[in-house]
């Protein structure tokens, strides 16, 4: 079997849950037909070999592949990823929550504090994943005639995997998960309602600590920039032979800054400074 590392594919799995969420949630028997095997086999490959990320959007968007040939590539990645979604670490956990709570508020708390616990990437799938399951097994079951447990049974082994040591743990995997999955759908509201804010606010957060590096650098990169600028337009004889800005190459010049020495040895444009933090 092929192993896949999240980190590589999500790009590409969470444009396919993307497209399929508005594409693909009122397709009949949506994972009942197989679709397309040589094309589920290429968009696979194409995944597995990272090519053209560009490309892969527009033959996606394109409609070049069915909502069938989608779905069952996803469900491909998913069984092949090198940890599974609900990770094989908590497997136990997802076992004992399921059985050992019967107060049905409490498991779902139980249920959410879990999934924050997982990577990030992986939550992301998840919120995702699920609202396509529900959708195609609630909101329009009768348009793809799917059932939350015929998902369930599906994706057990795609989804919750652990290392079986015979094959009563392979039955025992695949009955758990199933109703785990299951008990996911029935719930999507309740559990991921609040995870999909928490996440959103996180991605937020993310984001604006990446915009504030950015400005970081550049106010840094534009001041130093300036001040070279200026050292050079003193130091350097004004003329066009040796003017730096013109294009020619400076021979050693040594700046005092900030009590250290800096030489540049020609240099086409000033060394930009790296960011040493922190900036929150």
């Amino acid at each position: 079997m092929t192993t896949l590392r999240i980190n590589n594919v999500f790009p590409y799995l969470d444009f396919l849950l993307t497209s399929l969420e508005k594409n693909g949630v009122n397709e009949n028997k949506l994972y009942d037909d197989k679709g397309n095997e040589s094309k589920i086999i290429q968009l696979y490959a194409r995944i597995k070999t990272m090519q053209s990320f560009g490309d892969f959007r527009r033959d996606i968007n394109d409609n070049l592949y069915t909502p069938h040939d989608i779905a069952w590539t996803v469900f491909r990645i998913l069984r092949d990823l090198n940890d599974s979604i609900f990770s094989e670490k908590l497997y136990k956990l997802w076992i004992v929550v399921y059985y050992d709570i019967q107060d049905e508020v409490e498991k779902i708390e139980q249920f959410k504090t879990y999934i924050l616990d997982l990577p990030d990437l992986h939550i992301a799938i998840l919120i995702k994943l699920f609202s396509i399951f529900r959708k195609i097994t609630i909101d329009n079951a009768t348009a793809t005639n799917l059932s939350p447990e015929y998902i369930g049974d599906l994706f057990a082994t795609a989804l919750m995997r652990f290392h079986w040591e015979n094959e009563v743990d392979r039955w025992g995997n695949m009955v758990h998960s199933s109703l785990i999955i299951n008990s996911f759908i029935l719930h999507y509201n309740e559990i991921f309602s609040e995870i999909s804010l928490i996440y959103k606010d996180k991605e937020q957060r993310a984001k604006n600590n990446a915009e504030a590096f950015m400005n970081y650098v550049n106010l840094k990169y534009l001041s130093l920039d300036k001040h070279f600028r200026g050292v050079y337009e003193r130091v350097i004889p004004q003329n066009e032979s040796h003017h730096f800005y013109n294009g020619e190459l400076l021979k050693t010049l040594k700046v005092e800054t900030n009590g250290k020495m800096i030489a540049t040895r020609k240099k086409s444009r000033p060394p930009i400074p790296l960011f040493s933090g922190p900036f929150i």
